[in-house]
């Protein structure tokens, strides 16, 4: 529909929307100040939203930042789940913007991402400057974060390094973690997340985390018994509710998955972590090999 649309429209020479994507969520008005150069609010919450991330070095710091200039957040329902596309409220504002109608580098996953990214770079100097000296007793730090967060910028630098600067010799086991730098973000930041200091508290998270999947997936067990039962005997209107209670808990259970895998992969590789991150990389050229040296008084044949 959407080709033909297009079409019909060149054909009579009508106004054809190239990247729709782009324009969701805005009113005309907004669409029509933004193409005049004027302030909207959605370009005030970006702005504001660029200023907080320059400022952070994790997401607690971003909302604390924004919670300083005013905004308000709706992450969580009344009854203590998640909203599937939280929310920011402008000071002064009647109504929450979702992050997604921002546009794609304001969706909160992205607003996350560049938080980690900002806090990453070597040599990058927060807006503040008074947060310098806190960030760099941070990256000290000995518990199980600081030291993800640590290797992360060690494997970061290695791989960032401009072309024109001495070589240096880096060991198989950072070469393999360079490529897997991805997934060591990822778990530093679930370790951030849910304030998982040591290897005990990620023990104790992950064995409550199985017990709350194998009480999910019992409970599923049921609704679909349930709900061959009601099929069997045709009842329309509880196949529909247990449809949706299966449809409710099998997300549920999906997310748990996701946080179980990450806890059992952060558990995997905390060892490795802990014995690279402080291990130095050396530089063959520079080091000199050992030999052994003919003893004055060996005897001479």
């Amino acid at each position: 529909m959407r080709d033909l649309s297009d079409k019909l429209c060149r054909e009579y020479k009508l106004h054809v929307v190239e990247d729709p994507s782009a324009r969701k969520g805005k009113t005309y008005a907004e669409w029509s100040a933004e193409r005049q150069g004027k302030p909207t609010v959605r370009g005030t919450i970006r702005e504001d939203i660029d200023y907080a991330i320059k400022l952070s070095r994790s997401e607690y710091d971003f909302v604390r930042t924004m919670e300083e200039l005013g905004y308000e957040f709706k992450f969580f329902k009344p009854d203590g789940s998640s909203y599937e596309h939280p929310g920011i409220k402008p000071p002064g504002s009647k109504s929450y913007f979702r992050f997604r109608s921002l546009g794609p580098n304001y969706e909160y996953e992205a607003i996350r991402r560049r938080i980690i990214v900002n806090s990453l770079v070597p040599g990058t100097s927060l807006l503040v400057e008074n947060n310098h000296k806190k960030c760099a007793e941070d990256e000290k730090g000995t518990g199980l974060p600081s030291s993800y967060r640590r290797y992360c910028i060690k494997l970061y630098a290695l791989v960032s390094r401009p072309k024109n600067t001495k070589r240096e010799y880096i060991p198989m086991a950072l070469r393999e973690d360079i490529a897997k730098l991805d997934r060591y973000i990822e778990q530093m930041d679930f370790l951030y997340q849910h304030q998982l200091d040591d290897r005990q508290s990620l023990q104790n998270m992950r064995d409550n985390l199985r017990s709350e999947l194998n009480s999910l997936i019992y409970e599923r067990r049921k609704l679909y018994s349930a709900k061959k039962r009601a099929v069997r005997n045709n009842w329309g209107s509880v196949i529909t509710q247990k449809s949706i209670e299966i449809s409710n808990i099998s997300r549920k259970i999906r997310e748990l998955r996701k946080k179980l895998s990450l806890c059992e992969s952060v558990l995997e590789s905390s060892d490795r972590v802990m014995k690279n991150v402080d291990e130095p990389t050396k530089d063959p050229l520079i080091e000199s090999r050992k030999v052994p040296v003919k003893p004055n008084n060996q005897k001479k044949r």
